[in-house]
Parts: C-alpha cells; sequence; structure tokens
C-alpha cells in the first residue's frame, strides 16, 4: 500500500482548518502521519509541519506520560486494526510545560479515493494539570473508568478551563435561542472572538497566565451574552450568538472590561460578526462566516471588530480559487514571466532586466503576486 497524496486543494484545507487534527494511514503494521493542522502546531509546540510529520514518524509519543505510552499503543494498534472510533486519554508535556496536561484525543477512519485514514481531533480537558493527585483523577474520569460521574458529563458538554459549553454542545443547542430571537421579530448575529498574540504572551508569561487571559475573556462574553448563548471553540477562539440592536456597544463595553482588567496588561481582542439570516444559511456556516471577518482583521494591539460583507466573502472566494487552480495554473501556463528593463540612465542602453511574475486567470483576470504569493506561503506550496 502506497502513502496516501493529498491535492494541493485538500491539504491546504485540512492544514487550515483552526482545530488540532492529525491524519494518519495505516501502512504495513506501521502508523504513519501524514498531515496535521496548523491548530495542532500551536496545540503540540512544534514549529512547522515538517518538524511535526518528522517527529511523529520516529518517535509518535515522545512528550507522553511515561506510563500512558503502553495504553495508546494497545489503544492506537487496536483503532488501526479497524475498531472503529479512538477515544483515548493521555498526559502530555511539551518542551515548553512544566507540567503534564491532561489530553483527549478522538478520531474517526474516513476514506477518500478507497484509501481508508485516520482523521484525529485533540482537546485539553485541564488548563493546569497540577499536582499529580489532580492528573490522575481528571485521568480516571475521562477514560470512561468512573463513567457516570459528573465530572465526565461535564466534560461531554462544558469546555473545562472556562466552563462554557464547547463547540459540540453549543452547536446542537444554539437554534434554540437563535429562533426565539427570529421570533420577536429580530435579528440574530454571530460573533466569533479572538485574542490577538497568545502564543508570544504564553512564550513571555508562561501558560498559566495565558490561561487566566483566555478565562478573562470567557467571563466577559458570558457576562455580556449569556452562558448559554456563547462557547469555547478551542484555544482563544470563542463563539457567540445575540441580537444585533446594540450589538456594536455591547463589544466596546467588552472591550473597554478587557483592558482595564489586571492593570491593563491584556491582550486585544478582535471580533468578526455576521447577521445571521433565515434563508437556509446553517448555523456552522454562520460560525464560519463570523471567523472570516475576525481573520480579516490584521494584526492589532487595540481591540476591534468588523461585520462580514461581501468584499470579505470576495476575497474567500479568491483564496480558494487560488488554492484549487495552482496546479492547473502551473500546467496551463496561466502563472507568466514578465521581464521589465533596467535602463542605465547615462547610456539609455539596456543594462539588466527584474522577472515580474503575473498570474493571468480566465476567471479573475490578472491575479497581482501580493495576492497569491502569500497565499502559497501560507499553504506551503510557494
Amino acid at each position: 500500500m502506497k502513502t496516501y497524496e493529498f491535492s494541493a486543494e485538500t491539504r491546504a484545507f485540512i492544514e487550515n482548518i483552526p482545530i488540532p487534527m492529525a491524519v494518519y494511514q495505516y501502512i504495513e503494521d506501521q502508523i504513519k502521519p501524514l498531515l496535521v493542522s496548523r491548530a495542532y502546531l500551536a496545540f503540540f509546540g512544534y514549529d512547522s509541519f515538517q518538524e511535526a510529520i518528522y517527529s511523529l514518524g520516529i518517535n509518535l509519543y515522545r512528550n507522553v506520560h511515561p506510563d500512558d505510552i503502553a495504553r495508546m499503543e494497545e489503544s492506537s494498534y487496536r483503532f488501526a486494526a479497524g475498531d472503529g472510533v479512538y477515544d483515548i486519554v493521555f498526559r502530555n508535556r511539551r518542551e515548553d510545560q512544566s507540567k503534564y496536561h491532561v489530553i483527549h484525543g478522538t478520531g474517526r477512519y474516513i476514506t477518500i479515493d478507497g484509501t481508508s485514514m485516520a482523521f484525529i481531533t485533540y482537546t485539553d480537558e485541564t488548563s493546569d494539570a497540577g499536582s499529580d493527585q489532580f492528573v490522575k483523577a481528571v485521568l480516571t474520569t475521562l477514560s470512561g473508568r468512573d463513567s457516570a460521574s459528573e465530572s465526565t458529563e461535564f466534560s461531554k458538554n462544558y469546555d473545562v478551563l472556562t466552563g462554557l459549553p464547547n463547540m459540540t454542545h453549543f452547536l446542537d443547542h444554539a437554534m434554540a435561542g437563535i429562533g426565539k430571537i427570529r421570533g420577536e421579530g429580530k435579528t440574530p448575529v454571530v460573533l466569533y472572538f479572538d485574542l490577538c498574540g497568545l502564543k508570544e504572551y504564553n512564550s513571555r508569561y508562561g501558560l498559566k497566565v495565558g490561561d487566566k487571559q483566555i478565562c478573562s475573556l470567557a467571563e466577559l462574553i458570558e457576562a455580556q451574552f449569556g452562558r448559554d448563548q456563547a462557547s469555547r471553540f478551542e484555544s482563544d477562539h470563542f463563539v457567540a450568538f445575540a441580537e444585533e440592536d446594540q450589538i456594536e456597544e455591547k463589544l466596546d463595553a467588552l472591550f473597554s472590561q478587557m483592558r482595564e482588567l489586571d492593570g491593563g496588561n491584556n491582550l486585544a481582542v478582535k471580533t468578526g460578526i455576521v447577521r445571521f439570516a433565515d434563508d437556509g444559511t446553517r448555523l456552522t456556516d454562520a460560525c464560519d462566516q463570523a471567523r472570516l471577518a475576525c481573520e480579516s482583521i490584521q494584526k492589532t494591539e487595540v481591540s476591534t471588530y468588523a461585520w462580514f460583507d461581501s468584499r470579505i466573502q470576495e476575497n474567500t472566494a479568491r483564496k480558494f480559487h487560488i488554492l484549487r487552480n495552482f496546479d492547473k495554473a502551473l500546467e496551463n501556463g496561466w502563472i507568466q514571466v514578465y521581464y521589465q528593463p533596467v535602463i542605465r540612465s547615462m547610456t539609455a542602453s539596456v543594462c539588466n532586466c527584474e522577472a515580474l511574475v503575473r498570474w493571468i486567470d480566465p476567471v479573475y483576470g490578472m491575479i497581482s503576486p501580493g495576492w497569491f504569493i502569500p497565499i502559497l506561503e501560507e499553504t506551503g506550496q510557494i
């Protein structure tokens, strides 16, 4: 069996999923890592896709607690042999962490082009894995050996660090509240929140202080929009829904409160907003549109928000067009080189030339390198 080769489009899609995810293939009794998401790099402390794949290939359990490796290996190979669902809890400590964190990995097999591959996602089930006694207690409840416990039931529906509903719970229950807003003749909006520069902040002040930033933002979101209308999707990314009326004033109040916490040593918050029209749009699509609006905000040290609009939609469509058609553009000669002469002013003669690349696209016309080069750099195709 050969190692599966992803198309550029699929690779870019998986690598940019905002969830820690790894894709594996079982080849000749070996678990072979194929692909990880960018969120996986941040989650497990890798600097690049190449480093992550290489490290996983030579030592799949490099940062796992020694007491958990045998159990992980048994579960992994049982899953590789076709045991349906992967569900494992283990302790992991990155090089930049002083204590073990309790990680929950879940996954299933997905068949693409006749090749079966394991897609595994990961969540951090505790904010500070403190004492060994605490780690063992959490590990016991999460691994199902005390499945009737309240903590296990809580962890299924709520984020352990912030207490907010997790993504699954939010997506399962939010439409009831959104329907109520619509029933009152009001327009619901979906908001996507992101702390700016958390990774650098963690490096400077430590993960425990960074977790405090996450909790502070969670408390403010809950205070403004209500616990049942908000969710921690993952890491420092939150989603909420509300009615459109005075939404900008509420965000300004949240930003102001965030600035004043802990003597002002806080990160900026960027927020994307989208009107959730009753036109068949799915909640997941509205969340994604709010995320795109949030991502449209460049690096900022001041909290701000952006509304999802046609410009963001067009830019997103163009980005995906570039990702989908890059290989085709190379094959069909859409990417062309133009030579601009360099003239020596004293003699008015050509002394050199500068090579300039242009993408002449049948759909978008001339695509500037200022557009497609950053996208190719971002997805590793440059």
